[in-house]
């Protein structure tokens, strides 16, 4: 599966692809920045997320079988994170979060103060679905309005 994990403005995520015990690659794409500046990330049924990517860049309702397993994080520009578990997107409530099979380790780096790089490398570490490189997206800031 997958560790994925956001905080301070950084969504960072493992690079390995897993089937069962089975490691398909440690060069997989799972974290993209959408053309409006937010963030993107899933985690579980690869083909799945790729679905959902593609609803949210052409801003459509998304269309995934329902036996498909994966749940997505999206960070808008403005940093308010929302989870996707296969129906709806949910506002969560904290600075922080993380998905995917590697998730309680994250979250419990994430918990103490950890950044996002940091919690996907103890996702790495502890959880034998995740692997690869590191990967990195970062919120960029807004552009200032030039007055005259």
């Amino acid at each position: 599966m997958t560790t994925i994990a956001f905080a301070k403005k950084v969504l960072a995520s493992d690079s390995r692809l897993t089937e069962k015990n089975f490691v398909w690659t440690d060069k997989c794409k799972k974290i993209w920045r959408l053309s409006d500046g937010s963030l993107f990330g899933s985690s579980g049924d690869n083909e799945a997320g790729l679905l959902l990517l593609d609803a949210l860049k052409k801003n459509r309702k998304p269309n995934i079988p329902q036996d498909r397993e994966m749940k997505a994080i999206h960070v808008r520009p403005d940093g308010k994170i929302y989870l996707f578990e296969g129906y709806i997107w949910d506002r969560w409530p904290e600075d922080y979060a993380a998905i995917g099979s590697g998730m309680k380790y994250a979250l419990a780096a994430l918990r103490i103060g950890a950044d996002a790089v940091t919690a996907v490398k103890a996702g790495i570490a502890m959880d034998v679905h995740s692997g690869g490189r590191v990967q990195v997206v970062r919120l960029r800031p807004k552009k200032k309005q030039c007055t005259t």
